[in-house]
């Protein structure tokens, strides 16, 4: 998979995960946020490190609208995913997602939820 998890800390704001393609894009994509609207690429640098998350993102084989896409799992409402080659990640609604097991627990059916119950207990 093109991307990576990167953990962008803000001196004085925190920090925080993004997706990218490489540190330069992690940066690029940081420094977009509205907070930093008034601040050069270069000062932002000046007050921000990146660093590779020990923990990557493994994607899974997904279909999204009946085309073929690489997931990356989801925020609770979202199923988040790229398209093969791509580096841009996209939300889906989790009907529009096949397998069901890649959609948050509430979109899948009856049974798979009441599968997933039994195995937790």
């Amino acid at each position: 998979m093109i991307l990576r998890r990167y953990i962008v800390t803000v001196s004085g704001w925190g920090e925080g995960t993004i997706l990218a393609a490489s540190r330069g894009k992690a940066l690029a994509a940081a420094w977009r946020c509205d907070a930093f609207s008034d601040t050069t690429f270069g000062e932002f640098l000046k007050f921000t490190r990146v660093r590779l998350d020990r923990i990557q993102p493994r994607a899974t084989e997904i279909s999204v609208s009946g085309k073929r896409a690489l997931g990356l799992g989801h925020n609770g409402q979202y199923v988040q995913f790229v398209w093969p080659g791509k580096d841009v990640v996209l939300n889906a609604h989790p009907l529009d997602v096949l397998p069901e097991s890649a959609r948050p627990m509430a979109y899948r059916g009856a049974v798979a939820r009441l599968t997933e119950e039994r195995v937790a207990a």
